[in-house]
């Protein structure tokens, strides 16, 4: 059996960690970190590299003092540096989809807490959303703003809605432009977790313009946050932004693989990204299913694999284990057993999420390439 492999990547600025915000360090990236990266990737068998892309992005600001640094300029960097990178990964038959996380504002806010006054004052380091789309946060069941909650210090992220429609063209654009430019094989969008109320329902889409559009389809308001019709209704947005960046898609240069990831088969509706409905609709050409969990893995990844195929047997199924040191998967063992439940589930494509490539980007939660050499001998060998 033909096993095809794909590792996610980064391909972001360094980070400080530990910090109250994270300071963004514009670095350039030498040709040869580059391309050691694409080399260990072609080393390891992987045929596809998801890189995480900023689509504004934060790590495009580098705050010196009060100042932020010029966008154009770190826009430039950022974009040169992903288009070595294809270009490389193409050179030894790697594709490459970009990653983009679902129109939020995550990776474009934080805090910052004034030392000498004890104050926390809040940055927004994508301060160009703000300034295009002030009022266009999301907010929650109690009528607070994304944004608010933010300043209050509830979350740490704020988000960003995709009932505006201004909000869904904005993040589409800088998606496409992002993929156009340097040539990427696709595009992979990951709803990221939102605030979830004591049924695992998320808190928020309560903007006026949605409840109205609600209690005019249905003649009544929303029962309250659970309420089945309004949980769909609300999940519906994303259908629509997946629906105009895919008629964006087909105006590009050259096919475009669109793929988005779930973790499992009851959250894509209360979380708002109802991936099942997207995969019967022929939306996304892929759906990776992506897991921290041993705990049944091979039902798990089979009985999501079935209901993919159902829906449409022509989206591509990729089986994913994400090996952050949070997951289930803490040595080689692990992995490799991990490895071998999604094979025997039947999956052809496999996904591992949570690998080291560079000492550029430094987040604590990746692990070492070391750990998959040991599973990678045993696939070379066929042993598992």
């Amino acid at each position: 059996m033909d096993i095809y492999l794909e590792c996610f990547s980064s391909l972001g600025n360094s980070v400080e960690h530990g910090q109250k915000i994270p300071v963004a360090k514009t670095l350039f990236w030498p040709d040869e970190e580059i391309y050691r990266i694409v080399n260990e990737m072609k080393r390891y068998n992987f045929s596809v590299s998801i890189p995480y892309t900023d689509p504004f992005p934060y790590a495009l600001f580098n705050l010196k003092g009060r100042k932020i640094r010029d966008f154009k300029v770190a826009h430039d960097e950022y974009l040169a540096r992903i288009k070595r990178f294809v270009e490389y990964a193409h050179d030894e038959k790697i594709k490459v989809f970009l990653y983009f996380p679902v129109g939020i504002a995550s990776i474009s806010t934080g805090y910052y807490k004034e030392k000498s006054t004890q104050l926390q004052k809040r940055y927004l380091l994508g301060y160009e959303i703000m300034e295009h789309f002030p009022t266009s946060f999301t907010y929650d069941c109690n009528g607070f703003s994304s944004w608010e909650r933010l300043v209050e210090g509830k979350d740490n992220i704020a988000f960003m809605s995709l009932a505006n429609f201004d909000v869904r063209s904005y993040f589409a654009e800088s998606y496409l432009t992002i993929v156009e430019n340097v040539d990427a094989d696709g595009i992979q969008l990951e709803p990221l977790s939102m605030p979830l109320d004591k049924d695992g329902v998320c808190i928020f889409g309560y903007e006026k313009s949605m409840v109205n559009a609600f209690i005019e389809n249905f003649g009544r308001k929303p029962k309250n946050n659970n309420d089945s019709d309004w949980v769909i209704f609300r999940g519906n947005c994303a259908i629509e932004f997946v629906k105009e960046i895919k008629e964006k898609l087909f105006s590009l240069k050259h096919p475009i693989e669109f793929s988005t990831v779930g973790y499992s088969l009851k959250d894509d509706i209360r979380h708002f990204w109802p991936w099942q409905k997207m995969i019967k609709e022929g939306l996304i050409d892929a759906f990776y299913f992506r897991t921290t969990s041993s705990e049944n893995l091979q039902e798990r990844i089979r009985e999501v694999k079935e209901t993919c195929e159902a829906n449409n047997p022509y989206c591509r199924f990729v089986g994913c284990l994400d090996i952050k040191n949070y997951s289930q998967f803490k040595n080689e063992k692990e992995i490799a057993n991990g490895v071998k439940k999604i094979l025997n589930s039947g999956a052809k494509f496999l996904g591992i999420y949570g690998l080291r490539w560079t000492k550029f980007f430094n987040n604590p939660k990746e692990r070492d390439l070391k750990i998959w050499e040991n599973t990678i001998k045993q696939l070379q060998g066929g042993v598992l």
